[in-house]
C-alpha cells in the first residue's frame, strides 16, 4: 500500500487545469503568428493569382445574385416587375445627441441581418447622443438591412494603408472590432485576412481597442485590445485569455416587442423553431424530435420558421413519415412579423449542435414560451433550466421532454412567466447597453496607453456569499414605499436580478393606499419580507423599522422608485469584505426620467478625505446607492426620525466623523428624478442648508445675526462643490473660489491624516472649481453677458492654468469668439440698413 499512488488533490487538479489553459492560450497565439507570416510573406506572382481570383469570385457573385433577382421578379402576365420586398430596418437615435460626443469606430466583417449588425445598430440607437459611431464593413447586402447609419464600405483591405486613412479622417478614440474571422471556410478565412490588416493599422494608430467575440471563434491578439467581449460565458470559457480582461455581454432584446398582445391566449399543442436552416447550427437531425413528438402526440403541430439549405431536405423528411399534414414551413419572414409566429407557439424548441448564444431563444422567453433543446453551448446559461435540456443528440429524450410540456398546461405557464422574468433582467437590450456604455466609459477615461487595471479573470477576486448565520444572508436590502405602484415592480425586479444571491430584501409598506401592497404580493420569492405600518410613520421610522429586522451584517438601501444594476450588490459586498476599514459604501449613479430615459450622470469622489471635505457642503452619497456595516449603526445610530428629507445626510456625517467612507467609481443604480424626488431634493436642501449654513458661520466667524447674508454664502459655496453654482455675480464667486481653497488648508490641519493627501486634495479642487467657472461662462449669452462669460474664463484659468487646454475652456472660447464676431457683424450691418 505504500507504493500506491495517492489521488489528486483538488488544488492539484486545478493547477493542472490552469496549466493547460495557459498552454492553449499561448499555442493559439503561436497559431496566429504562422498565419500572419503566411499573410506577409506572399510573393508577388501568387498574390497576383489570389487577387485575380478573387475579383473573378466577386463578379461571379454579382452576377449570381442578378440573375437571382431576374428569376424571382420575373411575371408571366406582367413581364418584369419590382419585387416587393420588405424595406430596411432605420435606426433612429433614441435620444438627443450631446454638444460633446465622443467618437467610436466600429469594425465588422459583413453587415447583413445577423446579431453583430444588429448589436451595432442596438449601439447607434441607445447610445448615439454620448458616442459618435461610424462603422466600417467588408461585406455588404446586395439590398441594404439596415439604414441610417454611417457605414464606410472597405471590401478589400491588402495593407494596413486604407484603414489608416480612415483613422486619419475619423480620428476615433476607441475601435469596437467585432471578430467573424475564422480558417474553418473560404469566407472565414477571407475575412481573418481581412481583420488582420484591419488591427495592423489599429495598433500602428495607436488606439484602444475592443474586440468582440460574437460566435465560437478564436479572439485576434493584439496589444491594442483593451478587453474581449464575449456573447456568453460558455463562449469566454472556452476562449478567453487567462492573461487578459474579459467580459460576458448578452446581447439584448427589445423585449417590448417580443411581448404576447393583450388578450391573445397561450396556445397549446403547437411546437416550433426560428432558425436560418444552415449547418451553423442545425444538422440534417434536428427535425426529427419534431417528427418524433407529433408521431407520439398525433393532435400536436409543429411550425418551422425559416429557410436554407435544409429546407427541402426537412419537408422531404417529414412527407416519408407521413405526418406533412401536421407541419408549417414558412421558409424565410421578416423581422417584424417573428412575434406573431411566436405567439402561436406552446414550446419552442432549439434542436442545434452549436450554440454560442441563440438570440431567437430570448425571443420565446421573452413571450412566455418554455425554451427546450440540447443541452449544448450556451443553452443552460440561458435558460437556466437544466432539466428542459436533453443530452446532445438525443432525440427520444427531446422528445420526451417536450410531450411532457405538451400534457402538463399548469407547467408550461409556470415555466413561461418564469422565463419572462429572467428575460426582462438578463437579456433586454437596456441592459445590454448599459454594460457596454460602462465599458467605454472606463476605457475612455483610464489615462494613458496603459491598459485598466483589471486582474486576469482566472485571478478576479471573488466574492464569497456566506452567511452571518445558519440561514441569515450577508446582505438586507432596506426599501420603504409609500404609494409606490407606478415604479415599485421595476425596482423589486432590480434586486432580484442581482449577479449577488446573498440578500434579503425587506420592504416596508408605510401604510399606502394604492396597489403597492399588491404588488408586493404578487412576488413568491423567498427572499422578500414584508413589514407593514398600520398607519404612516415617514420614511425615517419606516427605515429603522427595517433596519431592526434585518438579519444581514450589511444594509444596503434602495428607494421604491430606482433601480438597482445587476452587479451593484456583488461590487459594493467585494469592497467591504476586502477593505475591513470601510463602513459606508455607495457609488456613482445614473440621473433618469420618469420613462427611464438618461438625464445626466453623477460621479462622486471615491476617496474617503474627499468625500469628507464634500459632506461639509452637501450630499456626497445617492441614498439609494449605499451599502452600510450593521456594526456601524450599532455604533453610531440609526435614522434621525426629527427629520424629514435630510435624515440621510444627517446619518452620512455621524458615519464619516467616525469611520472610513467611500464611493465606487461605477455607475452601479439608476436614480429617478420624478415629481417625489425632486420634492425630497427641496427638502433636503432646506435642513441641510440650515445646517452647512450654521457650521460655516461658526468656521468662518459670520454673524449670527446676518442669516439671510449667512444662507447666500452658503449657498454659494454648496452649489459650486456640488457642481451646480448658483447664479452669482463675478465677485461672489471670485470670493467663494478663495474662501473654498482656504477651508480646504483648514481642514488639512485640522485632520493630521489628511495632510499627506493635501496636494492631491488641492489639485482635486482647482480641477473642479475651474470646470465650474468654465460652466457658468457658458451662460452666456442666455443670462449674463459677453463680460461674464470672459471673466468666468479668466477665473477659471487663474484658479488653475493648465485647465486653458481642457475642452471646456477650449468650448467656452470658441462661443466667445462667435459670439464676439456675430456682434460686430450686426453692428456693422444694421447702420447700413438704416441708411439704405
Amino acid at each position: 500500500m505504500s507504493g500506491a499512488t495517492p489521488p489528486d488533490r483538488p488544488q492539484d487538479r486545478s493547477s493542472d487545469r490552469e496549466e493547460l489553459r495557459a498552454e492553449i492560450d499561448r499555442l493559439r497565439l503561436a497559431n496566429q503568428e504562422l498565419l500572419a507570416e503566411i499573410e506577409d510573406v506572399r510573393s508577388a506572382p501568387r498574390a497576383l493569382w489570389w487577387y485575380s481570383r478573387r475579383m473573378w469570385r466577386a463578379a461571379w457573385q454579382r452576377y449570381y445574385i442578378a440573375r437571382w433577382h431576374l428569376l424571382h421578379t420575373r411575371d408571366p402576365k406582367r413581364g418584369l416587375r419590382v419585387r416587393e420586398k420588405y424595406g430596411p430596418y432605420v435606426a433612429r437615435m433614441r435620444h438627443t445627441p450631446l454638444a460633446d460626443r465622443r467618437r467610436i469606430l466600429h469594425v465588422i466583417g459583413n453587415f447583413h441581418t445577423g446579431g453583430s449588425a444588429r448589436l451595432i445598430v442596438d449601439l447607434v440607437e441607445h447610445l448615439g447622443h454620448r458616442f459618435e459611431q461610424k462603422i466600417v464593413v467588408r461585406s455588404l447586402p446586395p439590398t441594404p438591412a439596415y439604414t441610417n447609419v454611417d457605414l464606410i464600405h472597405l471590401e478589400r483591405l491588402p495593407s494596413p494603408r486604407a484603414l489608416t486613412r480612415i483613422l486619419r479622417t475619423v480620428r476615433p478614440e476607441l475601435v469596437h472590432v467585432h471578430m467573424l474571422g475564422h480558417q474553418h471556410d473560404d469566407y472565414g478565412k477571407r475575412d481573418w485576412s481581412w481583420y488582420h490588416e484591419a488591427f495592423r493599422a489599429i495598433e500602428a494608430f495607436g488606439v484602444p481597442c475592443i474586440e468582440n467575440i460574437n460566435i465560437p471563434v478564436e479572439p485576434y491578439v493584439s496589444p491594442s485590445v483593451r478587453c474581449y467581449v464575449h456573447v456568453s460565458d460558455d463562449v469566454k470559457h472556452r476562449f478567453g485569455r487567462l492573461d487578459a480582461w474579459n467580459e460576458t455581454i448578452y446581447p439584448g432584446s427589445d423585449l417590448d416587442f417580443f411581448a404576447r398582445p393583450d388578450g391573445v391566449p397561450i396556445a397549446d399543442d403547437t411546437i416550433g423553431m426560428i432558425y436560418r436552416l444552415q449547418p451553423d447550427k442545425l444538422d440534417e437531425r434536428s427535425i426529427e424530435p419534431f417528427i418524433q413528438t407529433v408521431l407520439r402526440r398525433p393532435a400536436t403541430r409543429a411550425l418551422i420558421v425559416g429557410g436554407g439549405q435544409y429546407l427541402d431536405l426537412y419537408k422531404r423528411r417529414v412527407a416519408e413519415a407521413g405526418v406533412a399534414d401536421a407541419f408549417t414551413f414558412t421558409g424565410y419572414v421578416p423581422y417584424v412579423e417573428l412575434p406573431s409566429y411566436l405567439a402561436r407557439m406552446s414550446v419552442f424548441v432549439a434542436p442545434v449542435h452549436t450554440e454560442s448564444f441563440g438570440q431567437v431563444s430570448p425571443f420565446a422567453m421573452g413571450m412566455s414560451i418554455p425554451v427546450v433543446g440540447y443541452d449544448v453551448g450556451a443553452l443552460r446559461e440561458i435558460t437556466d433550466a437544466p432539466e428542459l435540456l436533453a443530452p446532445a443528440g438525443d432525440v427520444s429524450a427531446l422528445s420526451g421532454i417536450i410531450a411532457g410540456l405538451l400534457d402538463d398546461r399548469a407547467e408550461r405557464l409556470r415555466i413561461g412567466a418564469r422565463n419572462r422574468e429572467r428575460a426582462r433582467s438578463r437579456f433586454s437590450v437596456q441592459a445590454m447597453v448599459e454594460r457596454y456604455a460602462a465599458l467605454y466609459d472606463e476605457i475612455l477615461e483610464s489615462p494613458g496607453s496603459a491598459a485598466p487595471a483589471r486582474a486576469p479573470s482566472s485571478q478576479a477576486p471573488r466574492v464569497t456569499q456566506r452567511s452571518t448565520g445558519s440561514d441569515a444572508p450577508l446582505v438586507s436590502l432596506v426599501m420603504a414605499v409609500r404609494n409606490g405602484e407606478r415604479f415599485l415592480r421595476e425596482s423589486i425586479q432590480s434586486v432580484l436580478a442581482q449577479s449577488f444571491r446573498g440578500f434579503e430584501l425587506l420592504i416596508v409598506d408605510d401604510a399606502s393606499t394604492d396597489r403597492t401592497r399588491a404588488i408586493i404580493d404578487s412576488y413568491h420569492d423567498r427572499r422578500i419580507r414584508v413589514i407593514t405600518n398600520e398607519t404612516q410613520r415617514g420614511l425615517s421610522a419606516s427605515l429603522n423599522r427595517g433596519i431592526g429586522a434585518a438579519r444581514g451584517r450589511y444594509i444596503a438601501r434602495l428607494d421604491a422608485d430606482d433601480v438597482a444594476e445587476p452587479e451593484r450588490l456583488a461590487a459594493q459586498v467585494e469592497l467591504l469584505e476586502q477593505r475591513p476599514e470601510i463602513a459606508l459604501a455607495g457609488s456613482w449613479y445614473t440621473i433618469v426620467d420618469e420613462q427611464g430615459r438618461e438625464i445626466a450622470r453623477r460621479a462622486v469622489p471615491c476617496d474617503h478625505h474627499e468625500i469628507r471635505w464634500m459632506l461639509g457642503f452637501c450630499n456626497a452619497f445617492a441614498h439609494s446607492a449605499v451599502m452600510i456595516r450593521k456594526s456601524a449603526l450599532d455604533e453610531v445610530g440609526l435614522y434621525d426620525e426629527s427629520l424629514t428629507y435630510a435624515m440621510d445626510y444627517d446619518l452620512w456625517l455621524r458615519i464619516a466623523a467616525r469611520m472610513r467612507v467611500a464611493n465606487l467609481g461605477r455607475y452601479l443604480v439608476r436614480w429617478r428624478a420624478n415629481s417625489a424626488s425632486l420634492t425630497a431634493a427641496l427638502g433636503d436642501g432646506t435642513e441641510r442648508v440650515e445646517r452647512t449654513t450654521m457650521d460655516l458661520a461658526r468656521r468662518l466667524g459670520w454673524p449670527e445675526h446676518a442669516r439671510e447674508e449667512n444662507t447666500r454664502r452658503a449657498e454659494l459655496l454648496s452649489s459650486i462643490i456640488a457642481g451646480s453654482p448658483a447664479d452669482m455675480s463675478l465677485q461672489e464667486a471670485e470670493w467663494a473660489t478663495g474662501t473654498l481653497f482656504a477651508l480646504l488648508d483648514t481642514y488639512c490641519r485640522e485632520h493630521p491624516e489628511a495632510a499627506e493627501y493635501q496636494d492631491a486634495l488641492q489639485e482635486n479642487l482647482r480641477r473642479h472649481v475651474a470646470r465650474v467657472c468654465f460652466w457658468m461662462g457658458h451662460r452666456y449669452p442666455d443670462k449674463r453677458g459677453y463680460a461674464y462669460a470672459l471673466g468666468a474664463l479668466r477665473l477659471g484659468v487663474r484658479v488653475r492654468r493648465g485647465a486653458l487646454f481642457t475642452r471646456d475652456a477650449t468650448t467656452l472660447m470658441l462661443k466667445l469668439l462667435g459670439g464676439r464676431l456675430a456682434v460686430s457683424v450686426a453692428r456693422s450691418i444694421v447702420p447700413r440698413a438704416a441708411h439704405g
